[in-house]
């Protein structure tokens, strides 16, 4: 399941212990300096594969510095990624002076193990990841198991579902509307669904695996020009699994992804609630569904009801929001910290 390059980096990193990354590339570098028809190998590949390494739990690094960078959204000024001068002769300036011939791309900082290796048969590695998706989302279906796998273990995912759907273990039918024709689902997550819970608001991160959009479920089709995404730092509020509100990551930015007012209103409340108890950082809301919280027109083209719904559902969402404790701002809508 592992590609070529990925599965050489962990046998270095099984073999040697802990290494830094230019370390890393020495060593790759090194054998195929025999080999010229072998395509000498980048620091950009190095991080495809330890990256496929680390999301497969068969590397760890010791510090979180690598994880921040591969998560976050590119900078666009490089000159961030380098951080603050130092004043002359400090000793950090005279260190990266002295290795500045083996600078290290941010998502590759740190020093890498091996945590664990890839000793299992392909057959036993799509077992596993079959048991993983259905404890994590309860339904399985084609394209969840896409998302979560490389290719190669995509068919073999699918055949060990389909055993177990022949011996009775999972079953396999047509289970939640618009997920596609073929789902797999243990009987406890089958009797789950025919359990109906009302009122519940949930707030997460939006790459959050409970949170099914853009995962399972495709996000609500929409005509503005702010699209959500599983975007790190981004949150969503659901009410009763439906979505409510996405926010952006930095907390500028809010769209309301309803017009049913009681969802408006509950889930205004769920995010002052969330902010109070620190699950979320205070945001400034500035704009909501791409329109200025302080004037400004819809910047998308659609037709009139659609531009009437559109403001409607901000301008609720604007009075839904203050009712639960935001106040308005020469910069928007911000929560007050509480007394």
């Amino acid at each position: 399941v592992l590609s070529p390059l990925a599965l050489e980096v962990w046998e270095l990193l099984e073999s040697a212990g802990s290494l830094f990354a230019p370390a890393i590339l020495d060593h790759l570098r090194a054998t195929r300096a025999d080999g010229a028809a072998a395509p000498e190998v980048t620091a950009a590949m190095l991080a495809d594969a330890m990256w496929e390494l680390a999301w497969g739990g068969l590397v760890t690094d010791d510090r979180f510095d690598a994880l921040r960078s591969r998560s976050a959204a590119p900078s666009r000024n490089p000159a961030r990624l380098r951080g603050h001068p130092e004043r002359a002769g400090s000793p950090s300036r005279a260190m990266r002076a002295a290795s500045a011939h083996r600078s290290t791309r941010p998502d590759l900082a740190g020093r890498w193990s091996a945590v664990a290796g890839p000793t299992a048969s392909a057959e036993a590695q799509a077992m596993w990841l079959a048991d993983s998706l259905l404890r994590r989302y309860g339904v399985v279906t084609r394209d969840l198991i896409v998302q979560a796998g490389p290719a190669p273990a995509v068919a073999a995912v699918q055949q060990v579902l389909r055993t177990r759907a022949e011996l009775g273990t999972v079953r396999r039918g047509y289970f939640v509307s618009g997920l596609g024709g073929t789902q797999y689902a243990e009987r406890a997550a089958v009797d789950s669904l025919r359990t109906v819970r009302t009122g519940v608001v949930e707030v997460l991160s939006a790459v959050d695996p409970a949170q099914a959009y853009g995962a399972a479920i495709p996000w609500p089709a929409d005509r503005r020009s702010h699209l959500p995404g599983r975007r790190a730092g981004a949150s969503v509020i659901l009410l009763d699994g439906a979505l409510a509100y996405y926010l952006e990551r930095g907390g500028r930015s809010l769209l309301v992804l309803t017009e049913d007012g009681t969802a408006i209103d509950r889930g205004a409340q769920a995010l002052v609630e969330s902010v109070r108890d620190g699950r979320l950082p205070g945001p400034v809301i500035t704009g909501i569904n791409g329109v200025p919280i302080l004037g400004g027109v819809p910047p998308d083209e659609g037709t009139r009801a659609d531009t009437e719904a559109a403001d409607d559902a901000r301008a609720r969402a604007i009075i839904a929001l203050r009712a639960a404790g935001f106040v308005l701002t020469p910069r928007g809508l911000r929560l007050p910290r509480s007394l």
